[in-house]
């Protein structure tokens, strides 16, 4: 059967874990509850519309379209897919100017997405990522999050 909807929020999980990871919860958002899916979306929005003023610089454009999403497993890889369906869907009707300035990293401590699925779903995932251009940085463990960056080593 076929459901209609004009917006999809997901929140998946059992408990949201921030892997006492310094940082995380004063900057990052989580995909819990649908307040969370609110809260994310009000904040790709207000991006957007920061980076469309006429005041905004390239760098300024740079900065604030870039996207980054932890985790490789089911719920980060859909996050991460559904950023690159907005940015070429949705925002290219509304800020057409403004495509050549998303980017959207992947951070996955391991060497395959969906770790825990047949390694082809992996492989087709990472093909499509590569065809859409996100950065896939596979065997990274984010250490710290600040407001200017995430801080990682090579695991």
């Amino acid at each position: 059967f076929d459901v209609e909807y004009d917006i999809l929020i997901y929140a998946v999980g059992a408990q949201t874990s921030d892997f006492n990871t310094p940082g995380v919860k004063e900057h990052a958002f989580f995909f819990k509850e649908v307040q969370d899916a609110q809260k994310v979306r009000e904040k790709i929005t207000d991006l957007f519309e920061m980076a469309s003023l006429p005041t905004a610089t390239k760098e300024d454009r740079d900065r604030l379209l870039s996207f980054v999403v932890v985790g490789g497993g089911p719920t980060g890889v859909e996050v991460a897919a559904d950023l690159v369906d907005f940015a070429e869907r949705d925002a290219i009707d509304l800020y057409p100017k403004l495509r050549e300035h998303i980017k959207i990293t992947l951070i996955n401590t391991g060497d395959f997405l969906l770790s825990t699925y047949d390694q082809s779903i992996s492989k087709t995932c990472m093909e499509v990522f590569q065809e859409k251009g996100v950065d896939v940085m596979a065997r990274c463990k984010v250490v710290e999050v600040t407001p200017e960056e995430i801080k990682m080593k090579r695991g």
